[in-house]
């Protein structure tokens, strides 16, 4: 439909809407038989209300004006914007700009993961992208060898587009992802002027946990991640399918994390899919032997194959010395002392990368005796290190220092829910936890049946205390209790139907499930309001008022629902916090509005009918009684608050466990990515995932009671410009 038809229409239903009124109002005062007049308005009134359901669902769907659209570059460069603000939080989160860096390189992998070297620079099939305003072209030498400095030149001027990191567990790939992000969108901000900005693509990060390659495209995978993280993309000012556009028209550049994480059969499809269908500069990063076992025919074709190096002894040594306290006390010398006599000792080996590095960093004090890892007959090899490091992650996190508040969990606690947590997202093959996903981890049955008990409660008392006032006590306990059982059963079912996804970016696109549930929703409705009804003015009555009733309240829910969508002057990027919050004034959004004008229209037609007082009472208990169930079928927060008193009754998690997840964040356990939590790495989520009983011991007394602050506490991958980790 084009922009002059929708607005033709928009305003012809509300011409139609304001006629009809006026016209029912001239009519109303000039007649003489009420009942009459009644039984006309309860005959306009769906027909009103179809009117006003049309013109608003048009004018919520409306497109603005060709010339009125904003520009796809200002939408690139809001994005940007938010883009930044999320990564550099991130990076600030991880430590990766503090203390200290990580030297860390990388070389041309020597594993058959790719095409040659010439193909990666153009030379053999043409350059498909110029080098970036500012950054010369790659050469087949500059593809040797390098530091992490030399990732955003390689990136900005390579000829095929396509860069792939590898890189062993905890080599540091994730933080060169974002800070090669962050020296991306620097160079964009630098550029100036907006047309050198628009020659600049936009760099995203996301993980590729989710994405289906047999049965989704690429582009509408990545335009539905963008929508669900960056608000402003659903604005309408900037046109419909904004995110789309933007990926087609060559204004993003995609950064891949967790090629590895993705199962084992989609990893060949998914770079085939890759190969054909991405047209714009991209990195995957991926573990070393995973992309190997993955490839076969299906290498990503011209793609730069650059392998994170192991940190060498020496570098370890000065990292962890510069880190310390001079001059070094005697334990940390000995650790020192250690990596430079025994470069091909175990501790050398198991500190060769930037994960094992933080942890001993962050997990042992001064005064604590981090030179027992030299004890080679206790830790005799590479895993028996790397295991008491992931186990003293906890002990570290949710130690008391003197004079600071205790935690609010304790270690035992902390581990027995952490350990619940794990193995649920272990089950379910994924790195992400996802507070809106956490309701699948229990029987479905008790929360709908609590919906079902609170929203009958409530709606019973109503109509319990409304109807004694009109019709007595007696009559107003049986309303009441009828009322509160129909309607137990009206939204118990309809919470079944509903779903449990959140709708944190705005109210979700038609569809067969939102289609089913508004009718189901208004069928039995009607029939509730029709029976509740039926008791105080006959079946006849309580037949066509609950007829009328399922017409109204179906034509209510379904344009209320489409009411909403984020402006241009969006938010921030959604942490987990921030969507929780969101979600949360969608629903009492779509509450408020949907009892109101639910309240409203049912006011109107008995009000005329039974009189204006039985009227505003009849419409004050239904819009309360519907609006107060309407938020609680829509909440995903109230599905996931219920859903943790569930796992706290299986000592599973607390009974606040977005409290506790946060907190965990806080302390650096858990990180956070968009609006997912995340463990800090994916080796930490299965260590405590695992069926034996390993991380139960505690530290020594002098560890949890001694060190720094536990906000200065980092498991992360330092780094910045040459050195990362």
């Amino acid at each position: 439909m084009t922009i002059e038809r929708r607005l033709i229409w928009i305003w012809g239903a509300l011409a139609l809407l304001v006629a009809g009124t006026g016209g029912v109002v001239a009519f109303v005062i000039h007649a003489h038989d009420r009942d009459a007049t009644a039984t006309l308005v309860r005959t306009l009134l769906p027909v009103a209300t179809a009117a006003a359901g049309v013109a608003v669902w048009l004018w919520a769907h409306r497109l603005p004006p060709e010339t009125s659209q904003l520009p796809l570059e200002r939408a690139a460069d809001e994005l940007a914007a938010q883009v930044h603000q999320q990564w550099e939080r991130a990076a600030t989160e991880r430590g990766l700009m503090y203390p200290a860096p990580i030297f860390l390189r990388w070389r041309w992998s020597r594993r058959q993961v790719t095409s040659s070297v010439t193909a990666a620079v153009g030379r053999t099939g043409g350059a498909r992208f110029a080098a970036l305003p500012g950054l010369a072209a790659v050469t087949t030498e500059r593809l040797q060898s390098g530091g992490l400095e030399d990732l955003f030149s390689v990136y900005g001027g390579l000829a095929s587009g396509r860069l792939a990191v590898l890189g062993a567990p905890g080599s540091g790939k994730s933080a060169a992802a974002i800070l090669l992000l962050l020296d991306a969108l620097t160079h964009r901000e630098a550029v100036g002027t907006a047309e050198g900005r628009a020659r600049v693509p936009v760099p995203v990060l996301f993980t590729l946990h989710g994405w289906n390659p047999t049965s989704e495209f690429f582009s509408d995978w990545l335009a539905a991640q963008l929508v669900r993280d960056y608000e402003l993309l659903r604005a309408r000012a900037y046109g419909p399918d904004v995110a789309a556009r933007l990926i087609a028209g060559g204004h993003l550049a995609v950064i891949l994390d967790g090629l590895d994480e993705i199962p084992e059969v989609l990893r060949p499809v998914a770079l085939r899919a890759l190969n054909e269908q991405a047209t714009f500069r991209f990195v995957v990063l991926t573990r070393s032997d995973e992309l190997v076992a993955a490839v076969g025919d299906a290498h990503l074709r011209g793609a730069a194959a650059l392998e994170l190096c192991p940190v060498e002894p020496g570098q370890a040594a000065e990292y962890l010395a510069n880190c310390q306290i001079q001059p070094l006390s005697p334990a940390w010398q000995r650790v020192i002392d250690d990596l430079h006599k025994h470069p091909d000792g175990a501790l050398a080996q198991a500190l060769d990368n930037p994960l094992m590095l933080t942890l001993v960093r962050d997990t042992y004090r001064s005064g604590d005796p981090v030179d027992e890892l030299t004890e080679s007959s206790r830790f005799a090899n590479v895993e028996a290190i790397e295991d008491h490091l992931l186990d003293r992650v906890l002990p570290t996190a949710y130690a008391s220092h003197p004079g600071r508040p205790a935690p609010p969990y304790n270690l035992n606690q902390a581990r027995q829910w952490l350990k619940h947590l794990a193995r649920h997202m272990n089950d379910e093959g994924t790195r992400d936890l996802a507070w809106w996903q956490i309701p699948r981890w229990v029987p479905a049955w008790p929360c709908l049946l609590t919906t079902a008990l609170v929203s009958g409660l409530v709606a019973g008392l109503v109509f319990g205390v409304g109807k004694g006032l009109a019709f007595g006590l007696r009559n107003g306990l049986v309303v009441g209790i009828t009322a509160g059982f129909l309607y137990a059963f009206v939204f118990g079912f309809v919470s079944a139907l509903s779903g449990r996804h959140p709708r944190r970016l705005g109210w979700p696109p038609w569809s067969g499930t939102n289609i089913r549930t508004t009718l189901v929703f208004a069928l039995v409705a009607g029939l509730a309001y029709g029976l509740t009804n039926g008791f105080l003015q006959g079946p006849t009555c309580g037949i066509v008022d609950g007829l009328l009733n399922a017409f109204v309240v179906g034509l209510v829910y379904g344009l209320v629902s489409r009411i909403g969508g984020p402006s241009t002057e969006a938010a921030s990027p959604m942490d987990p916090e921030s969507s929780r919050r969101r979600e949360r004034q969608i629903g009492l959004k779509f509450g408020l509005l949907f009892g109101l004008v639910y309240g409203l229209a049912l006011g109107l037609s008995n009000g005329l009918r039974l009189g204006l007082v039985y009227g505003i009472e009849n419409g004050f208990e239904n819009g309360l009684a519907f609006g107060f169930g309407a938020v609680l079928v829509s909440s995903v927060t109230w599905a996931s608050t219920l859903s943790s008193a569930q796992l706290w009754c299986r000592n599973e998690a607390p009974v606040h466990l977005l409290r506790f997840l946060e907190d965990a964040r806080v302390r650096q356990v858990l990180r956070s990515v968009g609006p997912v939590y995340q463990f800090r790495h994916g080796r930490l989520q299965d260590r405590l995932a695992g069926t034996g009983e390993e991380a139960t011991h505690t530290l020594p007394h002098a560890v949890s009671m001694s060190g720094r602050a536990s906000s200065n506490r980092h498991f992360n991958f330092h780094s910045r410009s040459t050195e990362v980790g």
